[in-house]
């Protein structure tokens, strides 16, 4: 149980640094503080046509993956915060 209390405290504290901390730490733009994709298809760190229409969507891409993760102003990325907290801290 204990071991399980931990790794959920390490998650949060991952989902923290990755949700309020400014690249390259964190998915926050330094310019704007919103979560946008700033990384376009060919794995560039150059903002793009791409890279608008993805934060018009509310989707950044990861991987290769979309993820729907965009956070446009400090209410969104509360929220944002708070669901992804939520899910590691609430489930044993």
């Amino acid at each position: 149980f204990l071991a399980v209390k931990l790794t959920q405290a390490l998650c949060v504290l991952y989902i923290l640094i990755l949700t309020f901390s400014y690249a390259p730490f964190g998915l926050r733009d330094p310019a704007t503080g919103n979560i946008i994709n700033i990384i376009d298809v060919g794995g560039n760190s150059t903002s793009s046509v791409a890279d608008e229409t993805n934060n018009v969507n509310g989707v950044i891409l990861v991987n290769g993956h979309y993820r729907p993760i965009v956070a446009q102003g400090t209410y969104e990325l509360i929220c944002l915060g708070i669901s992804r907290i939520s899910a590691f801290s609430m489930y044993p």
